[in-house]
């Protein structure tokens, strides 16, 4: 059961969260299937060789990852919050969206600064956030374009954590509609400033960004509100 954020960032995630479901219950069925012709191999008596127990032994694996992705899709609105880096999400962030049949085979480019500092945010909102982010530029890369694909980038300052998602290749004015709802990244990642755009009025690469501010940055602003100087 995915539980509903409130409006109006509802229906961003419940469309994205049930494209998530549609391919992660796909996946089960691939594993599942694979794992049952192994047991009607034992049920037989004919056992299984070496080469026969890795595959089964990697399966299992494959399951156990399907079970961390599926306990990423209710909604993480109001999620506990604590130190975390855009680093350590990514991985689930693309696993996601390689799950979203529409846009799975879509390439993405990660170019990552791996001295970004930590928030101070819920590592499951961010998870969403990023996943919001990418398959949005996703769904607007043009079909069958030979060059296609999006960027992710996330790199920062003292202060500042700089996310963005951007297309590849220009997009047709046509072709460009409400980029995203922000309304659920703003319930996701409050901390952050959010802009979706194009670059030019014209056939435009299309960029969705958020800075967020550094746990340094966010744990300063506290003290100074709550009068510790």
């Amino acid at each position: 059961m995915i539980v509903q954020p409130p409006d109006p960032a509802a229906s961003a995630w419940r469309d994205v969260a049930e494209n998530v479901l549609h391919g992660l219950n796909h996946a089960l069925s691939n594993r599942l299937n694979s794992l049952a012709s192994y047991a009607v191999l034992l049920e037989s008596g004919e056992g299984v060789d070496k080469e026969q127990e890795h595959t089964v032994i990697a399966e299992v694996e494959r399951l156990e990852h399907l079970l961390k992705l599926y306990r990423l899709v209710p909604f993480a609105g109001g999620s506990a919050i604590e130190p975390v880096r855009v680093a350590d999400v990514v991985p689930d962030a693309l696993a996601m969206l390689h799950h979203l049949l529409d846009v799975r085979d879509v390439p993405v480019a990660v170019h990552g600064n791996a001295d970004t500092l930590p928030l101070l945010g819920s590592s499951l909102a961010l998870t969403q956030a990023l996943l919001l982010m990418l398959s949005s530029a996703a769904q607007l890369v043009p079909e069958g374009s030979a060059t296609g694909g999006i960027l992710l980038h996330y790199t920062g300052d003292a202060d500042w954590i700089y996310v963005a998602t951007e297309t590849a290749v220009p997009v047709d004015a046509t072709e460009r509609r409400e980029i995203i709802d922000l309304s659920a990244l703003h319930a996701l990642v409050p901390t952050a400033r959010i802009a979706a755009s194009a670059i030019t009025p014209e056939a435009a690469i299309v960029r969705i960004s958020m800075r967020i501010p550094t746990l340094a940055a966010t744990r300063r602003r506290q003290k100074e509100e709550s009068g510790g100087g």
